[in-house]
This record gives C-alpha cells, sequence and structure tokens, in this order.
C-alpha cells in the first residue's frame, strides 16, 4: 500500500476498493472463464438462454415427432382392423343373403303342407311326424329310405313338448295313480277327467272326438301303467 499509494497517490479507501475489484474479477474468472464485467456477463447469460431454449425445442420437438409417428402407427393398425372388419361384414351379409335365398326357397316348396287340424300344444303335430319317421327308421330296411329319412331328422329337430308330456304323464300316474294332486295336474295336459257316469272319462283338450274312460275301481297293481298306455295309445 505504501509503495503504490504512494506512486499513484491514492487514499487507503480507494485501495481497498481496488483490492476488492482485483479479487471479484479474480473469482468470477474461474466461475465464468472471462473477465468480469457486467456487459460481458449479460452477454454470457443471454446466449446460454438461447442455447439452452433451442436444445430444449429439438428435445420437445423430437418428442412430439415420436409421438406423431406413434399415432400414425396406431391409426394404421385401427385401419387394418376396420378394413378387416368391412371385409368380414361382408362375408357374413353375403351368408345372410345365401341362407335368406334358401329359406325362402323352403318357404316356397315346403315337404309337406300342415293341415286344418288344430294344435292341442306348441309343436304337436312337427313332434309326432318326427316320432313316426323315427319309428320307420327303425324298422325300415331299405337303404335310399333310411338315408331320406335320416337327412330329414337332421335337418328338423323336433320342438320337444310331445315327449316332455309323456314322461310327466308316466311319472304322475305311476306314482299318484288317480289321486286328487294326479287329476289336477293332468289338466294342465289337456286330460281333463269327468265324473258324471258310472265310470271316469277324459276327452283331450275337452275335444269329442278324442274321449277315454277310466275304470272306477282298479286292482291291478300296474294301473298306473295301464292308464297311461291308453292315453298315449289314443291322445299322443
Amino acid at each position: 500500500f505504501q509503495k503504490i499509494s504512494f506512486l499513484k497517490k491514492e487514499s487507503p479507501q480507494e485501495f481497498i476498493e481496488k483490492v476488492k475489484i482485483k479479487i471479484q474479477s479474480y473469482v468470477l474468472q474461474r466461475t465464468y472463464s472471462f473477465p468480469y464485467n457486467m456487459k460481458d456477463f449479460q452477454h454470457h447469460v443471454i446466449k446460454k438462454i438461447i442455447e439452452n431454449h433451442k436444445e430444449n425445442d429439438f428435445l420437445e420437438n423430437s418428442s412430439i415427432e415420436q409421438q406423431v409417428l406413434a399415432l400414425e402407427d396406431k391409426k394404421k393398425n385401427l385401419q387394418k382392423n376396420i378394413d378387416d372388419l368391412n371385409n368380414q361384414i361382408l362375408i357374413l351379409e353375403n351368408q345372410n343373403e345365401e341362407l335368406g335365398s334358401y329359406i325362402k326357397q323352403q318357404g316356397y316348396y315346403p315337404l309337406i303342407l300342415k293341415g286344418n287340424e288344430k294344435e292341442f300344444y306348441k309343436g304337436e303335430q312337427r313332434d309326432l311326424l318326427l316320432y313316426l319317421l323315427k319309428e320307420e327308421l327303425k324298422n325300415n330296411h331299405n337303404q335310399k329310405q333310411q338315408q331320406i329319412i335320416h337327412t330329414i331328422l337332421e335337418q328338423n329337430p323336433p320342438v320337444g313338448n310331445r315327449n316332455r308330456y309323456l314322461t310327466d304323464i308316466f311319472n304322475l300316474l305311476v306314482n299318484e295313480g288317480l289321486s286328487k294332486k294326479s287329476i289336477d295336474t293332468l289338466s294342465r295336459y289337456g286330460i281333463i277327467l269327468n265324473h258324471t257316469g258310472k265310470h271316469p272319462t277324459t276327452t283331450f283338450f275337452n275335444d269329442s272326438r278324442y274321449t277315454m274312460t277310466f275304470s272306477s275301481t282298479p286292482s291291478d297293481l300296474n294301473v298306473g301303467r295301464q292308464y297311461y298306455r291308453q292315453i298315449r295309445k289314443l291322445f299322443f
């Protein structure tokens, strides 16, 4: 201080300020790698901001491009699925049209014509005809006729009410006989008993063409089976 201040005629305070500036400049040079002054510092910061902004823009643009590519791939896959579904729709429409034509032809040219006889329960005539064809198939030994009957049976499943009714009636009569419970239940199947005469009689669905008489004092242990056989023979 004595030597320098003497030559430059600096006061102690001026000297201290100069030393502080030198020290600050040295420290900042180590931090920023250039001599410190406010102008250069501002330029340096602005440059860094611009570089960071450009780098962020690049990264953001790259991310957006990747997302766009991923969406494009997804769009292609979805479009492929749509094309596949459209092809399936066309195939199904063609099949539906063919089936419609087949059904229409079946309607125009039925194998047999249904008569005017009223059905007592759903599928009565269909189930009866199919049952008769099955019985014929068992006894017929003509191969050509067997094949025709077999094909008809394959294409025409029964409704199933006939077999169900007969099974229920059989179980009821074998287990209950002509008890009050069985009489009430039989009426659901169109077998309605009338006790006005000497022997109870029944008509099938109140149709006088189909009448059956029961024994008033049955003694056979198998009376339920006998009643069932009569009902099946006369009504089903």
